[in-house]
């Protein structure tokens, strides 16, 4: 248990961290110029054009449950060999404790709130 309260912990300080963009939704949101850089620099983009593109396409929700459809191109992959998992729930093969952990705590809508941003 001690380990996942750490994992919890270090999750949790990702998420709240102002300087790192790419680990939070809500700084990712919330300073776009910011974020725009951040893009910049580690994608090699120059062009704003495609910087804002790049930046309208991760769309991060800011409950950051695992989604379905993410698990639909490896799914089908997997069914190539195993046609079995075709009848598997996908949430079989995901944990959401941590997130869900950080959101029944109240973590996820009290940083919503402090970055400023909406539902």
């Amino acid at each position: 248990m001690l380990a996942r309260s750490i994992y919890a912990l270090f999750v949790a300080a990702l998420a709240a961290k102002p300087s790192c963009p790419h680990f939070s939704p809500h700084v990712y949101k919330a300073n776009k110029e910011q974020t725009l850089k951040a893009i910049a620099k580690y994608m090699k983009i120059q062009d704003r054009e495609v910087l804002e593109e790049a930046f309208r396409s991760y769309d991060f929700p800011l409950k950051p449950y695992p989604a379905k459809e993410y698990f639909e191109l490896p799914t089908q992959e997997v069914a190539r060999q195993d046609p079995r998992v075709l009848k598997e729930n996908p949430e079989h093969f995901t944990d959401s404790s941590l997130i869900k952990e950080l959101d029944e705590s109240g973590f996820i809508d009290k940083l919503t709130r402090e970055y400023g941003l909406k539902k």
